[in-house]
C-alpha cells in the first residue's frame, strides 16, 4: 500500500511584484463507475502570471498537512507549468495519485496554492547524468530506469546502433531488461522499430539494425520536462538513419513516469514518427517489428508466462489478436516480476484491428502493426508499460489487470470550482 499523508498545501512564488492571495480550490474525482487500485490525476488550473523557474526549484515535494477535509488515499501534489511556454503558461498542472477508489465513489479535495513554498521533503524523481550521455531516472535512492544512448561508433556499430530504455528492478539486481550481446543481441530493454521499413531511396531493416542502418539519440527537450515527488517527464529526439547517415524517419520519445508507490513503476511511452522526407512503409512481422520489452538473457532458463484479456484470439504460433494488454511473469535473481505492456485503443494499427501481440517463452514481448508514414502526417503512438513486484502486489487476475487497463484508457473525471 502506498503510504499517504492526509491533506497538503501547494504553494505559490509570483514571478514578478504582482500580489496573489491563497487560492482555495475544491476538485471532485469521479471514478467514472468502475474500482481503481490507483488512478494518476491531472488538472489544469488558471492563472494569471508566470511561474518562476526558482519557485519550481524552491517548492518541488513540499507538502504540508492543513486539516483532515481532503481525506486519505492522496499522497503529495505536484504543481508544474502547463504544456507550452514554460516561461508565460496560461494555466499550471496539478498532478496526483489516488488509491483504493471504489466503482461510482466520488472524492472530493481542499486544495490551497500559496505564494510561499512551505512544508517537509518529500523524496521526489530525478535525473542523473550517466556515462553513455544519456540518464538514469532516480525517485528518492533508487534507481528506476535507465536511457541508454550510445555514441554511435560504426566501428563498434553493434553496440551502439539503437537508443533503447532500461528497466531497473526493486532489490538491488540492477537492471531486469537486456543490452547488446546475449541472445538476439537486436533485442534491447524497450524499444521500437521496424524490420521492414521502405523510404523513397531504399530499404532499411529498423530492427535488426543490418547495413549500418541506426538508431541514434539526438538529444533532450528540456523546455518540456519536468521531474517532482509525483511524477517526471523526459522527452528526447532520434534519427533513423540510413548507412550514409541520412535520416528516414524522425522519432520524438515522451515517457511520464509516475510514483504508484512500493513494488512498482508505472512508465507511459508516447512515440511520434515523423518522415524524414517522403512516405515510408513501415513493415515487418508480429516477432521483428512494433514496441517490444525484451528481459534479461537468464529468463531463458525459467520461461516466461503470459496473462492475456479474455478477448484474446490465437492467430497461430505466438501472434494473439484482439489483444489490448498483455502481462509478462518471470523471475531474475529468484525474484518474481510481472511486466504489463498496455496498447491504446486510439494507437494506429488498433482503432482498425490491425495490431496483435507476440509473446516468446524467454520473454520478448510487445505490439506490432505495419504502418504508412505520410510525409505529411506523423504517427503516434501511446504505451503504458506497468513494472510490477508480485511479492507486494498479489492479484495477478484477468480482471485485475483488467481494471488497472480500463484505469488508464478511461482516466477519472476531475472537476474544479
Amino acid at each position: 500500500m502506498f503510504k499517504l499523508t492526509t491533506s497538503l498545501l501547494l504553494t505559490l512564488l509570483i514571478g514578478s511584484s504582482a500580489a496573489l492571495g491563497e487560492a482555495r480550490l475544491t476538485v471532485t474525482v469521479d471514478t467514472g463507475g468502475f474500482a481503481r487500485d490507483y488512478a494518476v490525476v491531472e488538472v489544469l488550473i488558471p492563472v494569471d502570471v508566470a511561474i518562476s523557474a526558482e519557485y519550481r526549484k524552491r517548492s518541488a515535494g513540499k507538502v504540508r498537512a492543513l486539516s483532515n477535509s481532503v481525506g486519505p488515499n492522496v499522497g503529495p501534489i505536484q504543481l508544474d507549468p502547463a504544456e507550452g511556454d514554460p516561461a508565460h503558461p496560461s494555466k499550471i498542472k496539478l498532478r496526483w495519485v489516488e488509491t483504493d477508489l471504489k466503482a461510482g465513489e466520488k472524492r472530493t479535495r481542499a486544495i490551497t496554492i500559496a505564494r510561499t513554498p512551505v512544508g517537509k521533503e518529500i523524496p521526489g524523481f530525478h535525473f542523473v547524468n550517466d556515462a553513455e550521455g544519456g540518464r538514469i531516472l532516480k525517485i528518492g535512492g533508487r534507481d528506476v530506469w535507465q536511457h541508454w544512448t550510445p555514441k554511435y561508433d560504426p566501428a563498434d556499430h553493434v553496440n551502439t546502433y539503437k537508443h533503447f530504455h532500461h528497466v531497473f528492478g526493486f532489490h538491488g539486481e540492477g537492471h531486469i531488461t537486456k543490452g547488446a550481446g546475449g541472445r538476439y543481441t537486436h533485442h534491447r530493454g524497450l524499444y521500437i522499430g521496424w524490420s521492414r521499413t521502405t523510404g523513397p531511396n531504399g530499404k532499411y531493416d529498423f530492427w535488426h539494425c543490418k547495413d549500418n542502418v541506426s538508431i541514434q539519440h539526438q538529444g533532450y527537450e528540456a523546455k518540456s520536462e519536468f521531474a517532482g515527488p509525483v511524477a517526471s517527464r523526459s522527452v528526447s529526439t532520434a534519427h533513423w538513419l540510413d548507412k550514409q547517415a541520412k535520416p528516414v524517419v524522425i522519432e520524438t520519445r515522451t515517457v511520464t513516469t509516475w510514483n504508484v508507490g512500493e513494488g512498482r513503476t508505472l512508465m507511459d511511452f508516447h512515440f511520434k514518427l515523423e518522415s524524414a522526407g517522403g512516405d515510408v512503409d513501415l513493415n515487418g512481422d508480429p516477432q521483428h517489428a512494433g514496441f517490444q520489452f525484451r528481459p534479461r538473457d537468464s529468463v531463458n532458463q525459467t520461461k516466461a508466462k503470459y496473462v492475456r484479456p479474455a478477448s484474446t484470439k490465437g492467430k497461430g504460433g505466438d501472434v494473439w489478436a484482439d489483444n489490448p494488454w498483455c502481462v509478462n511473469q518471470f523471475t531474475i535473481e529468484d525474484k518474481p516480476y510481472a511486466v504489463m505492456h498496455m496498447d491504446h485503443p486510439k494507437n494506429p494499427g488498433t482503432h482498425d484491428g490491425r495490431t496483435v501481440y507476440s509473446t516468446r517463452n524467454y520473454g520478448r514481448f510487445g505490439a506490432y502493426a505495419p504502418h504508412k508514414l505520410s510525409a505529411d502526417k506523423p504517427l503516434e503512438f501511446s504505451y503504458r508499460i506497468l513494472v510490477l513486484d508480485p511479492t507486494k502486489h498479489k492479484d495477478a487476475s484477468v480482471e485485475h489487470f483488467d481494471a488497472l487497463y480500463q484505469s488508464w484508457v478511461k482516466p477519472v473525471k476531475v472537476s474544479v470550482k
